[in-house]
């Protein structure tokens, strides 16, 4: 599977070493895919906000992503809506993490999860989620 410049998703077969299917359905190149408990999650140009990059919680419930103007989005994914939106960063949102677990970080000794986000404005940023 991959992402194009041409507004795509191309799935292809390795065993047969040629294109299977393709994903239409933006306006805009398609920057980043995620695929996480049989969905697929795609981050495109074709919006008002950008979206450069995005990650999944690993139980499929939350999609983060990071748009060119340094916006952090976080996302329900069952309900299709942004939980919140953080201005963080004062440039590009180039990548995202999302802690694999509770136990990934420790902050002021509990667990807790953790997003990462990486930046043109060269930062790192650590969040502590509450969901």
């Amino acid at each position: 599977m991959c992402s194009s410049w041409d507004n795509n998703v191309y799935f292809y077969s390795i065993a047969f070493g040629r294109r299977q299917d393709t994903l239409m359905g933006h306006d805009d190149a398609v920057s980043k895919i995620h695929w996480c408990n049989s969905k697929l999650f795609t981050g495109s140009w074709d919006s008002t906000v950008k979206v450069n990059t995005i990650s999944v919680s690993p139980d499929g419930s939350l999609l983060v992503s990071g748009t060119k103007e340094g916006v952090v989005s976080m996302w329900d994914v069952a309900e299709s809506c942004v939980l919140h939106q953080l201005p963080c960063h004062n440039g590009a949102v180039h990548d995202i993490a999302l802690s694999p677990d509770a136990v990934t970080c420790m902050w002021m000794n509990e667990p807790c999860n953790t997003i990462i986000t990486g930046s043109a404005d060269r930062q790192i940023l650590l969040w502590r989620l509450q969901y």
